[in-house]
């Protein structure tokens, strides 16, 4: 074998062993990330801390909002039977889940003059 081609065939083991790695780890990461075969036992947990919920889940959640109560001004009051707010003594009202607010009024903070109808 001469130089050249002792250095040839190191170069080219070279970058097999780079694309190796490479292909290694993609395929790593597709296992890891994507878990197609439900191999991995903390999927639960990560599920849960990073927000994925079963619908049923999300339902029992709804009618456990629903006997809830809460204050008008201050929403992070929770109360399960209805009452007084500890806090401004106004009348609690029934909690409701994923209710849209609506803008009564809006100024725009840059420029006053442009406000809501």
């Amino acid at each position: 074998m001469s130089w050249n081609e002792e250095e040839t065939s190191t170069a080219t083991g070279r970058w097999l062993g780079r694309v190796g790695w490479l292909v290694g780890g993609l395929v790593g990461a597709y296992l890891l990330l994507l878990d197609p075969w439900d191999l991995h036992p903390v999927d639960g947990w990560l599920q849960e801390r990073l927000g994925y919920h079963t619908m049923a889940e999300m339902e029992s959640a709804a009618d456990e909002m629903a006997a809830l109560y809460t204050c008008p001004m201050h929403p992070h009051i929770l109360e399960e039977e209805p009452g007084e707010c500890p806090i401004c003594g106004m009348d609690l009202v029934a909690a409701t889940v994923g209710e849209e607010r609506e803008i009564l009024f809006y100024r725009n903070p840059m420029d006053p003059a442009i406000t809501s109808p």
